[in-house]
């Protein structure tokens, strides 16, 4: 696959270009230096960050691919710039943004600290990570992929159970949580997926899958960070066709259009690998 520009990724997320952040060459272990090349223009940042710093007791509900979570510790210097970004999001100032830079740069080690520091400050934003992977799916099977792991995610936010995160819960058992425990829209979602799935609604099956962050905090009067990392692979490796044999899907990612900039309910933080 010849891999996107810039460019590309920027137009097609519909992030203005001023919330992008370009992560230059450096090593995973000093990720967070890169940060300090990026000029926010919001106030406090200091303030946030510390209170952030003090207040939390981190937990690593997602696995970071940087390896020993130990290794990014000393970092909060230049971690205050996404600290000061993260405390506006509960006040709806937060404006989503994009992190991109050539592979083995750190963007994922960076995201994926990010998840980890809001799901464990347990404030009223809740967060949402999704990394499309280099690997062939047919259009349906992804709805399903990406609904569990939202649906997951949130529960495992609620319930304060770090499993949930590494290990998604079946359709089924989605269902008995939001019947058993009142979220009754995770059953109503599960429902309607297995229905347009036995009638081969795929569009349809989709749409609930991507909707369902804004939906749920327009609901229950939440934020929601919605991370999705390698999003430049959402036009590369989704397929119509169930042998995954025909051209891929090249119209997903205007899925988010709509909804990558709520006002009331989402913030995203999308991370590409382009050149």
């Amino acid at each position: 696959m010849r891999p996107w520009s810039y460019h590309n990724i920027i137009s097609r997320s519909n992030i203005p270009e001023d919330q992008v952040i370009f992560i230059t060459d450096c090593f995973s272990k000093d990720i967070f230096s890169c940060i300090s090349y990026v000029s926010w223009s919001d106030k406090n940042c200091e303030t946030a960050e510390e209170k952030i710093v003090k207040n939390t007791k981190m937990r690593y509900p997602l696995p970071e691919r940087i390896g020993d979570p130990d290794l990014l510790v000393g970092r909060e210097k230049e971690f205050r710039l996404l600290g000061q970004w993260l405390d506006l999001i509960p006040k709806r100032l937060g404006k989503s943004r994009a992190i991109l830079g050539r592979r083995k740069s750190g963007k994922t080690a960076i995201v994926q600290r990010i998840f980890n520091r809001v799901w464990s400050e347990n404030r009223n934003v809740v967060p949402f990570y999704f990394s499309i992977r280099e690997k062939k799916i047919w259009y349906p099977e992804f709805a399903i992929e990406y609904y569990r792991a939202f649906a997951s995610q949130y529960i495992s936010f609620l319930e304060r159970d770090e499993r949930l995160v590494r290990n998604p819960l079946s359709l089924d058992k989605i269902r008995e949580y939001g019947i058993s425990e009142s979220p009754d829209i995770l059953a109503e979602d599960v429902n309607m997926l297995l229905w347009n799935r036995e009638r081969e609604l795929h569009d349809s099956m989709w749409e609930i899958a991507y909707t369902a962050p804004e939906r749920f905090a327009g609901v229950y009067d939440q934020r929601i960070l919605v991370i999705i990392d390698e999003f430049q692979n959402i036009t590369q490796y989704i397929y119509r066709d169930k042998a995954c044999k025909e051209k891929p899907d090249e119209t997903l990612a205007g899925s988010f259009h709509d909804v990558v900039e709520s006002k009331i309910a989402l913030t995203f933080l999308i991370s590409g690998t382009g050149k």
